[in-house]
């Protein structure tokens, strides 16, 4: 095998539940797995950060190893051979579920993010219906002080991706852990609510939240089974970045930025989501032949693009609505 400059690549051998394969070396036991089509499950990964392994969620059982390892952190070595679906590995999957159950608001009928929300996947992947455990229950206040992000910190799990897309991908630092044990919550500093002053309401925090725990104002009263994603590209500059636009009921509901790498982005987009999907209504913006008017619903059949609105064009436009704040 040889990598992007033509040098050979090593590769080992591994047995991933009963097949060997043949992967380069350094690959992770998460990212062979995917490869092969196995589904393990994870909270607190995603492909674009730096691997925290904290949820544990996604433990497999490593032959001659004695403890269960994180397959989003562990690296394979040659002859390694693992299961990724035993009994060990359900059953401690099934108490992880069990003790995040123990402090989360049970109220998913009426929760914005049911139906996408990755910790209710799993618990109706693993059987896991309520916690068995008993006692005490956060009851944070809901911090609603902004018009785009709704945080209610009772549902939050800790897993730290909002924390890691803000330093990492934002590069803000806006919010961090704070406190210890019971107490531990994700915050700003001195516990203030979010404001301009230190967060760019981007939304990423809120597109990668795996429960109901941010919330992006804009998306409440949509479920998710109604809203259509939608890829389209945005015009600010000649970068090309690609993002999602959600659509419900013939009118765009919000825009998220594409988590993957891409042309001029190595890791992710960084596309300002929050703010501007405010905003996008002074834009007119291309989608697959339709535009996008002023409105922000659904005009009439165009071939061309149509210049976001009088003879600025799509740049011009978005650099004076957005100003120069807006990172790429």
């Amino acid at each position: 095998m040889t990598g992007p400059a033509g040098a050979e690549t090593a590769t080992i051998q591994v047995t991933i539940d009963g097949r060997e394969v043949t992967v380069p070396a350094g690959t992770t036991i998460l990212d062979a797995a995917r490869d092969l089509g196995i589904d393990i499950p994870t909270l607190c990964h995603h492909e674009t950060l730096s691997p925290a392994a904290s949820c544990r969620l996604c433990v497999v059982e490593v032959e001659g190893r004695p403890n269960l390892m994180p397959a989003c952190a562990t690296e394979l070595v040659d002859g390694m051979s693992l299961q990724t679906e035993s009994e060990a590995v359900v059953e401690a999957r099934k108490l992880i579920l069990d003790l995040l159950l123990s402090d989360h608001p049970m109220a998913c009928i009426t929760c914005e993010q049911s139906g996408g929300c990755t910790l209710q996947e799993y618990c109706y992947r693993y059987g896991v219906e309520a916690s068995t455990f008993e006692g005490d229950k956060r009851k944070l206040p809901i911090e609603s002080d902004n018009p785009m992000i709704e945080r209610d910190m009772n549902k939050c799990i800790l897993c730290g991706k909002c924390v890691r897309v803000c330093a990492e991908v934002q590069v803000t630092n806006a919010i961090d852990f704070t406190e210890r044990g019971f107490e531990s919550q994700i915050a700003a500093s001195f516990d203030n609510p979010l404001a301009t002053d230190f967060c760019r309401f981007c939304g990423q925090c809120a597109d990668i939240c795996p429960t109901g725990a941010i919330a992006n104002k804009q998306l409440k009263g949509t479920r998710t089974w109604d809203r259509k994603k939608v890829r389209t590209t945005c015009p600010f500059c000649g970068v090309g970045c690609n993002f999602d636009l959600n659509v419900a009921g013939g009118k765009v509901t919000h825009q998220a930025g594409e988590h993957r790498p891409g042309p001029g982005r190595p890791r992710s987009v960084l596309f300002v989501d929050g703010l501007a999907a405010g905003r996008a209504q002074l834009v007119d913006l291309r989608v697959g032949g339709l535009i996008l008017g002023r409105d922000a619903g659904v005009a009439d059949q165009a071939s061309d693009w149509p210049g976001g609105g009088g003879d600025e064009g799509g740049h011009g436009v978005f650099r004076r609505v957005f100003g120069p704040f807006v990172h790429y």
